[in-house]
């Protein structure tokens, strides 16, 4: 299955490249993929810029962009080896919006890119990566800075629960982002022949106030009953997920990727980065955004707290028909 025809790695500095450039090489290799390395020189505040003539500032960001195009190449060179069809473009301004600008420009169908330094927490995305998880209108595959080359335990986050609450198009929204999590976490298992794991998250619904609200008076038979439908629901939903999965991908396929499935009760953000932790797990895919029907919602409030409390790397994906509110 080839999901990336034309894949954006962002360098930034030279003890990072090495772990994007072999994670990008394998995966270039089996999707046969199109790339293009970027680099952002950041703009000086205006109030540098006064400082000096106008022109001498503008040589002296003409002169970084050129030293950053000389790094590009270099490191093209080293890791991928003197390859002419690997494109370098280097972009001047705040390094989120640059990148996005270039998705949108030449319809990039991902991004990789290192996490940024975090001075008061290594795993935590800083405030740039996390503008970029949230307003790239392309999966971004964020990379711990330790990434292996290639990842041995590949884990898929799906959401199964539902509510009463949900609209039917809140509910397809959430179907379709589950199957792309699913295959795209297939893709990045294959690709880098990793064990594939499948981790849903289910709870049922007020569960908490029926049994300990202060006018709790649900006999405990019926809270139980309710419980049990809950959890049935959800396993269904999921049976459904994985019965699509195989009609799109073959019983060959899914006998090849051979996925495991670890189906816990619990709060979602709190039981995924327990379940990371236990399997070794190297890559998390997981949807950034779901429900519908909340005004300018671009990130779920699940997601985000997985996202800054998981230790491992990250592929992100977005619903399809996601608009991002950065125009070119």
């Amino acid at each position: 299955m080839k999901l990336f025809k034309n894949i954006l790695c962002v360098l930034e500095d030279k003890a990072t490249a090495s772990t994007v450039l072999r994670q990008v090489a394998a995966l270039t290799s089996t999707q046969q993929a199109n790339l293009t390395l970027l680099a952002v020189v950041e703009t000086p505040p205006q109030g540098l810029m006064r400082l000096r003539e106008a022109n001498a500032a503008r040589n002296v960001l003409d002169a970084m962009q050129a030293e950053k195009r000389d790094q590009l190449e270099s490191w093209r060179d080293q890791y991928l080896g003197d390859d002419g069809d690997v494109r370098i473009e280097v972009a001047e301004g705040k390094r989120f919006l640059a990148v996005i600008k270039q998705v949108l420009r030449d319809s990039h169908d991902l991004v990789v890119k290192c996490k940024a330094e975090n001075n008061w927490d290594a795993d935590r995305p800083d405030a740039d990566d996390m503008h970029l998880l949230r307003k790239c209108p392309c999966p971004v595959l964020l990379l711990r800075s330790d990434a292996p080359p290639l990842f041995r335990e590949v884990m898929a986050s799906v959401d199964v629960n539902d509510s009463d609450e949900d609209s039917q198009d809140s509910c397809r929204v959430q179907r379709e982002l589950n199957q792309q999590v699913l295959d795209y976490a297939a893709v990045m298992a294959a690709s880098d022949d990793a064990a594939l794991h499948v981790a849903s998250v289910w709870e049922a619904y007020g569960e908490h106030f029926l049994r300990y609200g202060i006018f709790a008076q649900t006999p405990e038979a019926q809270i139980e009953a309710y419980v049990e439908k809950s959890r049935r629901e959800s396993m269904a939903r999921l049976d459904a997920l994985f019965d699509d999965m195989r009609e799109r991908m073959g019983d060959d396929v899914m006998a090849y990727l051979d996925p495991r499935r670890h189906v816990v009760k619990g709060v979602a953000h709190e039981q995924i980065v327990r379940l990371v932790a236990e399997y070794g797990v190297d890559l998390l895919v997981m949807g950034t955004v779901a429900r519908t029907g909340i005004a300018g919602l671009i990130i779920g409030n699940t997601a985000e707290e997985i996202l800054t409390r998981v230790a491992c790397s990250v592929l992100a994906i977005k619903p399809q028909g996601f608009v991002s509110p950065v125009t070119v």
